[in-house]
């Protein structure tokens, strides 16, 4: 796929780079996978 210069992040299908560092953190920092249910959560 050729770049647009232009970020779609709705394209993004495993979330924006932000997003997997606060959810990969959220679960090491209680050291249980259910803190990384995102499809628990009410905010993503």
């Amino acid at each position: 796929m050729q770049a647009h210069g232009y970020v779609t992040p709705e394209s993004f299908t495993h979330g924006a780079s932000e997003q997997r560092v606060r959810w990969f953190k959220a679960g090491y920092d209680k050291g249980a996978l259910e803190a990384c249910d995102t499809f628990a959560a009410t905010r993503l």
